[in-house]
């Protein structure tokens, strides 16, 4: 699941940049892993543009990681 995919992730890179989506409402799990360092959340059908805003975002904040 998601969670678990998310937890191997941050044990290959604890910087990691996580964008999650579901075509649920943003449930408990997604809360849960944003609280742990997910940067957001799309619910599904979203717009091209909503992605590569959120995208730019991430982005943004891990400038100066790049």
């Amino acid at each position: 699941d998601g969670a678990e995919a998310y937890g191997r992730l941050r044990e290959l890179d604890a910087d990691v940049r996580v964008l999650l989506f579901s075509g649920y409402s943003e449930e408990e799990s997604a809360s849960t892993l944003i609280a742990q360092g997910a940067q957001g959340f799309l619910q599904k059908p979203f717009l091209p543009g909503d992605l590569a805003d959120a995208l730019a975002r991430i982005r943004g904040a891990g400038k100066d990681a790049d």
